[in-house]
């Protein structure tokens, strides 16, 4: 290995390291900044949730108030209207003044002297909603003035101010928690805020090499990118060569991407290419098959390869026969298989349809023609064979009146030829048939004495070489 080869490995490696170390390093920033990060944010998370405990208590605070006064006014418009209406929004209040004191009981129950001033308060409360219960009863049994006097009675009582002072007691103590916890909450942001700052500026220093990494990825991505145009472009190159029409259809919305062929074939432009416009240009007679074929083809289970001929109808009501092939591509297995895309090609085969025709018409017009050869054969077979027989037949007349050899020999001669003319005609009869694939029978009106008399006059020449007795018999009258 020489110098320069060791210098290029060497080089390689270091850019191999690079980028790895520098993923590295934003890696190992980003962790510690996360744990201090993480840290300073429960600090800050506990604080919150410590000031949130304390306002929940303020809240619950003011809601037992105002649940009691509540009950109060819901009283006194009882008192004055006695207006049956007034009682449920005040057993309303009662609850929600003891949801309340349930829910400070809960919120404090860290809280000793919380808790012991919240049983003060809830005694206080208990005493309140007594007395006002009292004067609703004696309301509705003894009257207004007795429940006016009853009123007077409990406001000597001063229950509700002593309320009041209980729950401004516990209010002071929770305020003065609260000032405590917001000074916490104010040094854990100060952390934070120290901790973002130095978490920035690291982060500032790695900007510059992230930067450089993100650009020569890009540079990468541009270069597999043309790479990957090159590619299309010879792939549309070899389509446009095959006159190729490609297409895409996504399943989940039906959207339909074609190149320029496949518009061209299709009669339509590319900002025109939809699948319901493609739809629309098939010939009517074809569209169900190509709907029937596209399902099958994009069937989750057992999908059948997608092939076949159909017309395209342009505008201007030219018909053209396209040829598709295609197949559908999925995700997944079992339940999550999904149909991803439906893919394929389409070519012009109106110029093929066209040959195809005229080989068919051509076909068709070299068989009715050896249809007619046949039928000729077989009627001019025909023909002849009828005389031939009667000339076979005088043949062996004629041999039976001769005497002379030479003359016999001759008439020998005849008939042999004539017999072996009769089993060529005999052979083309039936090869004629069998051409015709069929054995034709004609029907017609004959004169039944005359087609009897004809055929004697034929058959006995023979029947008298063979000194056979051939009669013609009739046994009632011949029509």
């Amino acid at each position: 290995m020489s110098a320069n080869d060791a210098s290029a490995d060497l080089q390689k490696l270091r850019s191999s390291l690079v980028e790895p170390l520098a993923m590295a390093a934003v890696i190992f920033v980003l962790v510690v900044s996360g744990v201090v990060a993480l840290r300073n944010f429960r600090e800050l998370q506990e604080n919150r949730l410590k000031v949130q405990h304390t306002s929940r208590v303020l809240a619950a605070l003011r809601e037992v108030e105002a649940a009691v006064m509540d009950a109060e006014s819901r009283q006194r418009g009882f008192l004055i209207t006695a207006n049956e209406s007034y009682i449920e929004p005040f057993n309303e209040a009662i609850r929600r003044a003891n949801t309340s004191l349930s829910s400070i009981t809960s919120i404090t129950r860290n809280d000793p002297n919380q808790q012991q001033s919240l049983d003060e308060l809830r005694t206080l409360i208990g005493e309140r909603i007594d007395e006002l219960k009292h004067v609703l009863s004696v309301r509705v049994s003894q009257g207004a003035e007795a429940a006016q006097l009853e009123l007077t009675a409990d406001a000597e009582k001063r229950t509700m101010e002593r309320i009041h002072s209980k729950t401004n007691a516990m209010r002071q103590i929770e305020n003065d928690v609260l000032a405590a916890r917001e000074k916490a909450a104010a040094h854990s942001y100060r952390s934070g805020q120290t901790t973002s700052v130095l978490s920035t500026a690291i982060g500032l220093i790695l900007v510059g090499g992230v930067l450089y990494l993100l650009e020569r990825n890009r540079r990468k991505a541009e270069h597999a990118a043309m790479a990957l145009r090159v590619t299309r472009e010879r792939l549309q190159l070899a389509l446009d060569a095959a006159e190729l029409g490609s297409w895409n259809i996504n399943p989940a919305n039906q959207h339909l991407i074609g190149d320029q062929q496949f518009c061209k074939i299709f009669g339509f432009s590319e900002d025109e290419c939809t699948y319901q416009r493609a739809i629309d240009a098939l010939h009517p007679d074809d569209r169900s098959a190509v709907e029937t074929a596209i399902a099958e083809s994009t069937r989750m289970n057992d999908p059948a390869p997608y092939r076949i001929e159909y017309r395209v109808v342009h505008p201007d009501g030219t018909v053209l026969w396209v040829l598709a092939q295609g197949a559908a591509n999925f995700t997944g297995k079992g339940n999550q298989r999904r149909l991803s895309s439906f893919d394929g090609t389409v070519v012009d085969i109106t110029e093929r349809k066209r040959q195809e025709q005229r080989l068919l018409e051509s076909e068709q017009a070299a068989l009715a023609a050896s249809r007619s050869k046949s039928e000729f054969l077989a009627n001019m077979s025909h023909e002849i064979r009828t005389p031939m027989a009667a000339i076979l037949g005088y043949a062996d007349v004629l041999l039976g009146h001769l005497k002379d050899p030479d003359n016999r020999n001759c008439v020998q001669v005849i008939k042999r030829n004539g017999q072996h003319l009769l089993e060529l005609i005999n052979d083309i009869l039936d090869l004629s048939r069998i051409e015709a694939g069929k054995l034709e029978v004609e029907i017609e009106s004959v004169s039944l004495p005359q087609l009897v008399a004809d055929l004697q006059s034929l058959m006995q020449v023979r029947a008298d070489a063979k000194k056979l007795d051939f009669r013609a018999v009739f046994t009632s009258k011949v029509p």
